[in-house]
Protein backbone atom coordinates (compact mmCIF):
# COMPACT_ATOMS: atom_id res chain seq x y z
CA UNK A 1 0.00 0.00 0.00
CA UNK A 2 2.79 2.40 0.92
CA UNK A 3 4.74 1.39 -2.19
CA UNK A 4 1.69 1.92 -4.43
CA UNK A 5 1.04 5.32 -2.86
CA UNK A 6 4.62 6.51 -3.28
CA UNK A 7 4.71 5.38 -6.91
CA UNK A 8 1.45 7.13 -7.84
CA UNK A 9 2.05 10.49 -9.53
CA UNK A 10 0.49 13.44 -7.69
CA UNK A 11 -1.69 14.20 -10.70
CA UNK A 12 -3.08 10.65 -10.85
CA UNK A 13 -6.51 9.72 -9.60
CA UNK A 14 -6.16 8.65 -5.99
CA UNK A 15 -9.10 8.06 -3.72
CA UNK A 16 -9.98 10.71 -1.17
CA UNK A 17 -9.21 8.67 1.94
CA UNK A 18 -5.82 7.28 0.89
CA UNK A 19 -3.87 9.42 3.37
CA UNK A 20 -6.03 8.34 6.30
CA UNK A 21 -5.99 4.66 5.26
CA UNK A 22 -2.25 4.74 4.69
CA UNK A 23 -1.62 6.29 8.11
CA UNK A 24 -3.88 3.67 9.69
CA UNK A 25 -2.09 0.85 7.86
CA UNK A 26 1.33 2.03 9.01
CA UNK A 27 0.07 2.41 12.59
CA UNK A 28 -1.58 -1.03 12.53
CA UNK A 29 1.62 -2.59 11.19
CA UNK A 30 3.61 -1.02 14.03
CA UNK A 31 1.09 -2.15 16.65
CA UNK A 32 0.98 -5.65 15.14
CA UNK A 33 4.76 -5.90 15.46
CA UNK A 34 4.49 -4.87 19.11
CA UNK A 35 1.70 -7.40 19.74
CA UNK A 36 3.80 -10.10 18.09
CA UNK A 37 6.62 -9.30 20.50
CA UNK A 38 4.17 -9.43 23.42
CA UNK A 39 2.96 -12.86 22.25
CA UNK A 40 6.58 -14.07 22.28
CA UNK A 41 6.91 -12.91 25.92
CA UNK A 42 3.84 -14.71 27.28
CA UNK A 43 5.98 -17.42 28.88
CA UNK A 44 6.37 -15.28 32.00
CA UNK A 45 2.64 -15.72 32.78
CA UNK A 46 1.03 -18.82 34.30
CA UNK A 47 0.09 -21.20 31.46
CA UNK A 48 -3.70 -20.66 31.54
CA UNK A 49 -3.28 -16.87 31.72
CA UNK A 50 -0.77 -16.97 28.86
CA UNK A 51 -3.23 -18.98 26.76
CA UNK A 52 -6.08 -16.51 27.33
CA UNK A 53 -3.91 -13.42 26.79
CA UNK A 54 -2.43 -15.01 23.66
CA UNK A 55 -5.95 -15.58 22.33
CA UNK A 56 -6.79 -11.93 22.99
CA UNK A 57 -3.67 -10.78 21.16
CA UNK A 58 -4.40 -13.05 18.17
CA UNK A 59 -8.03 -11.91 18.13
CA UNK A 60 -6.85 -8.30 18.02
CA UNK A 61 -4.55 -9.06 15.08
CA UNK A 62 -7.23 -10.95 13.16
CA UNK A 63 -9.91 -8.30 13.71
CA UNK A 64 -7.43 -5.61 12.65
CA UNK A 65 -6.90 -7.54 9.42
CA UNK A 66 -10.66 -7.93 9.05
CA UNK A 67 -11.19 -4.18 9.37
CA UNK A 68 -8.65 -3.64 6.60
CA UNK A 69 -10.06 -6.25 4.19
CA UNK A 70 -10.78 -3.81 1.38
CA UNK A 71 -7.20 -2.55 1.40
CA UNK A 72 -5.74 -6.06 1.80
CA UNK A 73 -7.67 -7.20 -1.27
CA UNK A 74 -6.87 -4.05 -3.26
CA UNK A 75 -3.11 -4.45 -2.78
CA UNK A 76 -3.20 -8.20 -3.42
CA UNK A 77 -2.40 -9.51 0.06
CA UNK A 78 -5.68 -11.42 -0.08
CA UNK A 79 -6.49 -12.85 -3.49
CA UNK A 80 -9.74 -14.17 -4.81
CA UNK A 81 -9.09 -17.47 -6.52
CA UNK A 82 -12.62 -17.73 -7.83
CA UNK A 83 -13.55 -20.53 -5.44
CA UNK A 84 -15.73 -19.19 -2.65
CA UNK A 85 -15.17 -16.35 -0.23
CA UNK A 86 -11.49 -15.30 -0.02
CA UNK A 87 -12.06 -14.04 3.53
CA UNK A 88 -13.71 -17.19 4.86
CA UNK A 89 -10.56 -18.52 6.57
CA UNK A 90 -10.11 -15.21 8.38
CA UNK A 91 -13.71 -15.20 9.58
CA UNK A 92 -13.50 -18.85 10.67
CA UNK A 93 -10.30 -18.13 12.63
CA UNK A 94 -11.99 -15.20 14.41
CA UNK A 95 -15.00 -17.36 15.26
CA UNK A 96 -12.78 -20.17 16.57
CA UNK A 97 -10.88 -17.77 18.85
CA UNK A 98 -14.13 -16.30 20.18
CA UNK A 99 -15.44 -19.80 20.93
CA UNK A 100 -12.13 -20.73 22.59
CA UNK A 101 -12.28 -17.62 24.78
CA UNK A 102 -15.96 -17.99 25.72
CA UNK A 103 -15.32 -19.93 28.96
CA UNK A 104 -13.10 -17.03 30.09
CA UNK A 105 -15.54 -14.25 29.19
CA UNK A 106 -16.62 -13.47 32.75
CA UNK A 107 -13.04 -13.47 34.05
CA UNK A 108 -11.89 -11.23 31.20
CA UNK A 109 -14.77 -8.83 31.78
CA UNK A 110 -13.98 -8.67 35.49
CA UNK A 111 -10.26 -8.20 34.84
CA UNK A 112 -10.85 -5.42 32.32
CA UNK A 113 -13.44 -3.72 34.56
CA UNK A 114 -11.05 -3.72 37.51
CA UNK A 115 -8.35 -2.09 35.34
CA UNK A 116 -10.69 0.65 34.14
CA UNK A 117 -12.14 1.47 37.54
CA UNK A 118 -15.52 1.53 39.29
Amino acid sequence: MVKNFTQTPASADVDASINQRLAKAVTEAFVAAQVSEMINNLAILPSEDAKVVGCLYRLYLLTSAESALVDLVSVGLIRHTGAGDPTQDLHIAIKALCIEMLPNAIGLTDALASRIGP
